[in-house]
């Protein structure tokens, strides 16, 4: 099970695949924004889903396995996880099971990266 971890004062906060919560995102002036999170969902999904858009999630950390017992890997200075908003949601973009790591500027396409 996907997993993504944010900080949050000081204290790390992680979201796996339950909606409810609210997830950061980064805005294009680079302050950080919040979402409700939907969950996850493939980058093949994403691309298709009418009216989405893709957003940048201001995370610290993404594991492909259960939170507790999973490793996770840490994003190094200038990375940040795909997101998709749908609405006043957003998703969490999975490339091969795992949350997509991408760079943290800005793209001027407003397409999702394909970058992995």
């Amino acid at each position: 099970m996907p997993a993504v971890k944010y900080q949050l004062n000081k204290r790390n906060v992680h979201l796996e695949a339950e909606p409810g919560n609210l997830a950061p995102i980064l805005t294009r002036s680079g302050e950080r924004g919040w979402l409700r999170w939907f969950g996850f969902l493939p980058d093949s999904v994403a691309r298709q889903l009418p009216n989405a858009a893709p957003v940048k999630l201001d995370m610290v950390a993404v594991s492909d396995e259960t939170p507790f017992m999973g490793k996770w890997h840490y994003l190094k200075p200038g990375e940040c996880v795909q997101g998709c908003r749908v609405g006043e949601g957003v998703f969490g973009v999975l490339s091969e099971k795992t949350p997509k790591v991408i760079p943290r500027g800005f793209a001027a396409t407003g397409q999702f990266s394909s970058s992995a």
